[in-house]
């Protein structure tokens, strides 16, 4: 269901994915999102605490950081 609702924000968000830009971001989210998530997140020991990163905030976490790094040039 949540899959649904992102893939229908991105059909009404008017996304040009003709840019390299756009379809390189959602790409890495897609794999890092999917692929964390099989695997049951990241398991990440601090002393006695063990935090479990799920997927969906890696996916989140390469998201934003590829937005700021990738430039935001736009073809003239």
């Amino acid at each position: 269901m949540i899959a649904a609702v992102g893939v229908r924000s991105l059909a009404e968000s008017n996304l040009d994915f003709t840019h390299s830009r756009n379809l390189t971001i959602v790409g890495l989210i897609l794999v890092f999102g999917l692929g964390f998530s099989q695997l049951g997140g990241v398991n990440v020991h601090v002393g006695d605490i063990t935090l479990n990163i799920s997927g969906l905030f890696i996916a989140v976490v390469i998201g934003v950081i590829m937005n700021l790094i990738l430039p935001d040039v736009e073809d003239r």
